[in-house]
């Protein structure tokens, strides 16, 4: 038979796209014996999955993947009857059912944004064990990255970050999951592959989500809001104002809404009409039978998921079960005895942080925690308490649908998960915990199938899907009626954004590019080498636990200058590359302000020290202080050494610009300074400035509004026109674009600007070229791990073009960055960034523009 020419598969786009989405289909149907179809498997993934998956990626959606890794998982199933574990192409398959879904999930916005990353980029970037890692990482054609310790995936699935506002609810819904946003927006997510599938626009800080059955409904609440989505089609069915905040949501059926008011009020809405004569209020009776009744408002409530109970808890106060059908009070639930209605407070009560029911109808139970660190169970038959976990601290609460598991988040971060054990299912095992020491978890819910549950804190929703939460079956405990329990050591992992070492707070690169200098949490200063991100020595140390803010070298390397949170300044002889001259102490001095920057001279004997609105200059090695000056200024000034001129140094103030000299801070500029031209109106305020330290022949500003990001505006100025003689610099024209696609400065190296841009991409542009040519070019990505908790990179762009970046307590050296590009143009008419040319399948050869 003759074999069909390639002009004839192209002329059949359909067959080949079915072909590429649905094979893996097929081959869980074909018989588990034939040997062909596993070493034709075999043979794909050992060769062409990496140009399978760009594939995929380049129409937008990566659905295929997680599909494909099920059907590969069916397959092999049958097919490990016919060949023993230790099969090569068994083994490969079994490895690429895991690193399809952790690909797409950690890796999706930047496979989707550049589908041909995954040749030289993804890899490289990916746990050493993982088997992309292992069958396509090569040393000559990938990205080089150092200092990555990680050699197999971590729990944690996917983080999905919201740079222009506060993730502050999350709920779970059969096949989507919302987050909710301090700045007004919902944003919907695909459970199976994560990608983000529409963004809804509730109007103002969204505080509770809820899902109807079967995805037919989401419902946002914010404090005087509540809007009702169809959540098939996205669309708006109907908002309504409310006179106070909303403390819970919950459907029943789908015919209506339930709610419950700060004020006591239970409401009920009918979801296709919110006409006052659908709606139903039923004010909760504050009668209760017992002396010490709440006189505050609810600070929490609750509905049971069959919506027959709900919750509410005051202040000081415990908690009061409710049925749902009169709004009648059932009872007082006290940790302390099982007594409906006692007569008197045992002791005095905390606040109650966090509520959960469990779904198991057969169980009955409320889990409650409270401020005191303490958690509890709470049978609802006979409203006692039944099994307490002191130390917990939990924040946030969720059970899994099926009624096995709870998750809880504290406010530092921490995350741990319990088994529901025990002969009645109350008591509470610790199986699993996650020390983060980041953000507080600010809310918490499992996925629909109980293997997987998410967290929002800061700006991020993390998706985690630890092997502990696969359900372990035959747990028995106690059988007592309550018990006060120590927990069982569970599985404690520390992931990437939370290991004990003390972080890195900052990194500078030696001149020559072979050492990287990092200030730390604790006070110490680490040098590493950059050829392979290890540690060499520790140079030496502040006083312990006190961070070291900045650091600075001289241009012969032979002074290291570092400065703390408490003011003190410290001069360092350098340490040898061999460790043979080791630190000496040269100067020990104080500043009364925080130091937020440390500038050295040309000629290595001055040093500025930077306070939001205090200079001081000093001697250097000495230290001795030489002169200072004040400044009324509603930003922290900013200064840089002047690049064309070496006894200068440039003061950034306000709308001005000062030159000072480096020999005696005497100020050389016309009187009140040089005024700054700005296309742009200077922030006043809610503005984070940034000016470039590294420019030659432009300066550059960029202003970040937070929670405004396309109002960050950037500005450059050609260095030529700081002057003496100047009395104005006019702005270079042609950036007013530019400034919302940058998240942060880097380098400017000549005239090509280095900077991280929105998406996490490094990339750069010539500045001299911009206006009439606006391009750029994205060479590689980020991941959001490595940024700090406010959302900076800590990065130096180092002579020998590598980039020295801290990971939290690591470092990662990132070689050959530069050497891949793709090209964006900038659409002037839609305001739109788009590729034009190149691709990361191979290094390019690229030249900083001087």
């Amino acid at each position: 038979m003759r074999r069909p020419s390639r002009q004839g598969v192209a002329g059949n786009p359909g067959l080949s796209d079915y072909a590429v989405h649905f094979f893996s289909y097929h081959l869980s149907k074909c018989h588990s014996s034939d040997n062909g179809a596993m070493k034709n498997l075999g043979s794909f993934l050992n060769s062409k999955i990496l140009a399978w998956i760009e594939h995929v990626a380049k129409n937008g959606d990566l659905s295929p993947f997680s599909r494909t890794a099920a059907d590969l998982k069916t397959y092999l199933n049958r097919r490990e009857r016919h060949v023993p574990p230790t099969d090569p192409n068994m083994q490969t398959a079994e490895a690429w059912t895991t690193d399809l879904v952790r690909i797409a999930g950690k890796f999706g916005k930047y496979l989707l944004a550049s589908p041909s990353s995954i040749h030289s980029l993804i890899p490289s970037l990916c746990p050493s064990a993982s088997v992309i890692r292992r069958a396509f990482f090569n040393p000559n054609r990938s990205l080089i990255v150092k200092g990555i310790a990680a050699q197999d995936w971590d729990d944690c699935l996917a983080r999905l970050d919201f740079p222009d506002g506060q993730a502050l609810a999350i709920a779970h819904g059969e096949s989507v999951f919302a987050v909710g946003l301090s700045n007004g927006f919902v944003e919907v997510f695909s459970k199976a592959i994560l990608q983000l599938k529409k963004r809804l626009s509730h109007g103002e800080r969204v505080k509770t989500l809820n899902f109807g059955k079967q995805d037919r409904y989401i419902a946002s609440g914010g404090s005087r809001k509540i809007c009702l989505w169809d959540a098939k089609n996205y669309t708006l069915i109907w908002s309504e104002k409310q006179d106070c905040q909303i403390l819970a949501l919950q459907f029943a059926s789908n015919d209506y809404l339930l709610g419950i008011t700060q004020r006591h009020e239970m409401v009920s809405w009918a979801t296709e009409s919110p006409h006052e004569d659908q709606e139903r209020r039923l004010t909760i009776p504050l009668d209760f039978p017992m002396e010490n009744k709440p006189k505050q408002p609810p600070t929490k409530a609750l509905f049971s998921t069959d919506q027959r109970f709900f919750v509410l808890a005051y202040r000081a106060q415990a908690p009061f079960l409710f049925e749902t059908e009169t709004a009648s009070v059932l009872s007082r639930l006290n940790r302390e005895n099982g007594s409906p209605y006692p007569n008197a407070v045992l002791r005095h009560e905390v606040d109650v942080e966090a509520l959960a029911f469990n779904p198991n109808p057969d169980l009955d139970l409320l889990i409650v925690s409270y401020g005191d660190g303490e958690l509890v169970t709470f049978n609802l038959e006979l409203y006692q308490a039944c099994h307490r976990v002191p130390g917990v601290y939990a924040h946030t609460l969720a059970c899994s649908p099926d009624g096995g598991t709870l998750v809880s988040g504290s406010s530092r971060g921490t995350i741990q998960v319990f088994e529901f054990d025990g002969v009645r299912g109350d008591n509470l095992t610790p199986i699993y915990r996650i020390d983060a020491f980041e953000d507080g978890i600010r809310g918490i819910t499992f996925g629909s199938e109980s293997n997987r549950f998410l967290d929002v804190r800061s700006s991020q929703c993390r998706v985690w899907e630890p092997p502990m939460l696969v359900r372990r079956g035959g747990a028995e405990g106690s059988q007592s009626e309550m018990t006060l329990s120590m927990p069982l050591q569970p599985r404690t992992v520390g992931m990437l954004e939370g290991p004990p070492d003390p972080e890195i707070t900052s990194v500078l690169s030696s001149h020559d590019g072979g050492r990287a200098i990092c200030g730390k949490q604790d006070g110490s200063i680490i040098v590493h080498s950059t050829s392979d991100a290890k540690q060499i020595a520790k140079a030496y140390s502040h006083h312990p636990n006190v961070s070291v803010t900045c650091l600075a070298l001289t241009e012969s390397d032979a002074v290291l200058i570092s400065a703390d949170e408490s003011g003190r300044i410290l001069v360092q002889q350098t340490p040898s590359a061999d460790l043979s001259n080791p630190a000496e102490l040269l100067a020990d001095e104080r500043f009364d302000r925080a130091v937020l920057a440390l500038l050295v001279n040309h000629g290595g004997n001055r040093l500025l020290v930077c306070g939001a609105d205090h200079l001081e200059l000093r001697e250097l090695p000495s230290g001795r202080k030489l002169n200072d000056r004040f400044f009324d200024v509603q930003h922290p000034l900013r200064a840089m050494r002047h690049p064309l001129y070496q006894e200068h140094l440039i003061v950034f103030e306000n709308d001005v610009a000062r030159l000072l000299q480096w020999s005696d801070f005497g100020e050389v500029s016309t009187p009140g300074g040089m005024r700054l031209s700005r296309f742009t109106e200077f922030p006043r305020n809610g503005a984070a400035l940034t000016t470039s330290y590294n420019g030659y022949h432009i300066l550059t500003e960029l202003a970040k509004v937070t929670g405004h990001r396309s109002n960050s505006r950037f500005e450059c100025w050609n260095a030529s026109e700081f002057e003496t003689s100047t009395q104005s610099v006019i702005t270079l024209s042609g950036f007013k674009l530019l400034g919302p696609k940058i998240e942060q400065m880097i380098a400017v190296i000549g005239n090509t600007l280095i900077f991280l841009d929105t998406d996490l991409w490094i990339c750069s542009l010539d500045l001299k070229m911009f206006e009439a040519m606006p391009v750029m070019k994205r060479h590689f990505f980020v991941l959001s791990e490595w940024l700090t908790m406010s959302g900076e990179l800590l990065c130096n762009f180092t002579r020998k073009r590598e980039f020295v970046i801290a990971k939290k307590h690591e470092l990662v050296i990132v070689k050959h960055g530069m050497d891949f590009a793709e090209t964006l143009e900038l659409s002037t008419a839609t305001k739109l960034w788009t590729l034009s040319q190149g691709s990361m399948h191979r290094k390019t050869s690229y030249n900083l523009s001087t």
